[in-house]
């Protein structure tokens, strides 16, 4: 693993008390291969070493808790109670709150909790954001709405391409001839 040396990126983590913030950069260096400290999470505990019981009030830093805690090491026991923590209050917000659960973030919070974000291939979870985020105009921009289709759109043409080279490649080996027995297909 990569060692953080940044100290903007170190101020960033001591300074910000969001805990979304936190936990999304928290989840996109460890998963960049940096070795941030669990120890960050510490701040929003309490005096008996519970996490806070105000962090329950919003849903989108309950969701970020429960990713970033998915990306732990063995042994990280601030992780492992937020893990609990979060997966316990999401649950729970699901089941008590029905218009939740059928909003965009009601079914964001349901896919996260039977695959979070990492266990996914990130193609497939791009697509997926894509049409959440299209029920939900308030969530992003135009601009970025339109830059992550055409990103999308440009990878598919690719695999497309892909496919037609190998398909072109496979013919042109002929094994149906040279080999009758096999089967004719590109595996």
């Amino acid at each position: 693993m990569k060692l953080m040396h940044d100290d903007e990126i170190i101020l960033f983590f001591l300074r910000n008390n969001n805990l979304h913030d936190l936990a999304l950069c928290f989840r996109l260096l460890r998963n960049q291969g940096y070795n941030i400290s669990s120890d960050i999470f510490c701040k929003f505990k309490d005096d008996k070493g519970d996490f806070k019981s105000s962090l329950v009030d919003d849903v989108k830093r309950m969701l970020s808790l429960y990713e970033a805690a998915h990306i732990r090491i063995h042994g990280e026991e601030v992780l492992e109670e937020a893990l609990n923590f979060s997966t316990t209050n999401l649950t729970s917000m699901m089941k008590s709150t029905p218009p939740l659960s059928r909003s965009p973030l009601g079914k964001q919070i349901q896919h996260s909790l039977e695959q979070p974000i990492h266990k996914g291939m990130p193609r497939l979870e791009a697509r997926r954001y894509i049409s959440l985020y299209q029920e939900n105009d308030a969530a992003w921009s135009d601009t970025v709405r339109t830059l992550a289709k055409l990103d999308y759109k440009l990878v598919q043409t690719l695999h497309r391409e892909e496919l037609s080279d190998l398909s072109r490649w496979w013919k042109d080996l002929d094994f149906a001839k040279e080999l009758p027995f096999a089967r004719d297909r590109l595996v």
